[in-house]
């Protein structure tokens, strides 16, 4: 096997309305959820498990991101990209060229 990225993890501010873009807007289906005292997790990933998985992440009592971020792309496949697109943007997206 080669070498490949299996995972990305994303903080993000608002876990339920991250959950909600990535499934309604990406058709990505939930895996698990994972919850510790410090951080609220939500592992997603395409159909039948293909590509890799993101884990979404929100810490427990505190919405902020930790800075920097550092992750500024993520690519994602799909065999419809204007009907994604125009989804992605409906739900507050901003797209840079």
């Amino acid at each position: 096997m080669g070498n490949s990225i299996k995972d990305v993890a994303i903080y993000v501010a608002d876990l339920a309305r991250a959950e909600t873009f990535y499934t309604e807007v990406l058709r990505l289906e939930v895996r698990t959820r994972i919850t510790t005292p410090n951080v609220t997790e939500v592992i997603m990933a395409g159909a039948n498990g293909e590509g890799s998985s993101v884990m979404l992440a929100e810490k427990v009592g505190d919405s902020s991101v930790p800075a920097p971020a550092g992750i500024w792309k993520i690519f994602l496949g799909t065999d419809d990209m204007a009907g994604v697109l125009t989804k992605a943007v409906a739900a507050g997206a901003q797209v840079t060229l």
